[in-house]
């Protein structure tokens, strides 16, 4: 049997990856091979960061790990740096923890 994921892309968008052809291999597979494959098929950098259910992924760590398992759901984060520009004043409350936080809360909604 054919190993899936469903992946949600930046945009929203849903895309069905192959990842393997048997469960044995899927419990190899590490979180940087399949953002690897992800880049690939989807043709794009492979500078994104992956979140299953609310974890975020590390790129060393099985899929396995993660009960990471077929048709389950993964969303790719673009990681957004620097370019924002405030009255450090006014305020200095916001940092870029809170800002990555935000865009993390929007993308896995």
């Amino acid at each position: 049997m054919v190993i899936q994921l469903k992946v949600h892309d930046p945009r929203g968008q849903q895309h069905i990856i192959e990842v393997c052809d048997r469960q044995e291999d899927m419990e190899k597979i590490t979180v940087q091979q399949l953002k690897k494959k992800i880049a690939h098929i989807l043709k794009m950098h492979d500078d994104f960061r992956m979140v299953f259910r609310t974890e975020p992924l590390e790129e060393s760590h099985l899929l396995s790990q993660f009960k990471i398992k077929h048709m389950s759901t993964v969303h790719m984060l673009l990681m957004v740096t620097g370019g924002a520009s405030w009255d450090e004043d006014a305020e200095e409350d916001r940092d870029t923890e809170t800002l990555h936080c935000h865009i993390y809360t929007r993308c896995i909604s």
